[in-house]
């Protein structure tokens, strides 16, 4: 979870920055409620094989889901439900490696989530929350500063990510609660 919350942190442009106290708008749990409002509960999901064929046969070491961004607690079986453990993951992407052919169907289940859905509701929280404080502009120490330009940068950041974001409702044909 902590990737996930890291990857929508530099989303929305609230990092944190290692040594500095406070230096973030929203905590990580705050971050992690967003996630969850945009989480699919998948159960044993179909993964698409990627055959390679070879002189004598065809492998099939290489797995992908049909979502990414994945919290990093998946198993996968194959058809007798037997537990297979890849030899590499990309969560961000729902792709499995397998160091020996792996048969297919396998399955997965797992949490996988919609981050820039989960961006679009942090955004939209901060720009409320900038929009709350009534302040427009102030002076200090000869420069000028417009709150009217962040909430509207952070207002067209958060069109941008409901753009890519998934439509609302089931995410998968598959079985999945």
């Amino acid at each position: 979870m902590a990737a996930l919350i890291e990857r929508v942190r530099l989303m929305v442009g609230d990092p944190v920055v290692a040594g500095t106290p406070t230096t973030s708008v929203f905590t990580d749990q705050q971050i992690q409620d967003a996630l969850d409002h945009h989480r699919t509960d998948v159960f044993q999901d179909r993964l698409v094989p990627r055959p390679t064929p070879t002189p004598t046969t065809v492998d099939y070491k290489d797995y992908q889901a049909r979502a990414g961004f994945w919290e990093d607690d998946v198993t996968i079986v194959d058809a007798t439900w037997t537990a297979v453990t890849p030899a590499g993951e990309d969560l961000n992407t729902g792709h499995w490696t397998f160091t020996v052919s792996e048969n297919p169907p396998l399955f997965i289940t797992g949490k996988a989530y919609d981050i820039y859905g989960a961006a679009v509701e942090i955004l939209e929280a901060w720009q409320g929350s900038a929009t709350a404080l009534g302040i427009d502009s102030f002076a200090e120490d000869g420069q000028s500063f417009q709150f009217g330009q962040r909430t509207n940068k952070i207002a067209a950041m958060a069109n941008e990510y409901r753009r890519k974001a998934l439509p609302a409702g089931p995410r998968f044909a598959g079985r999945h609660w």
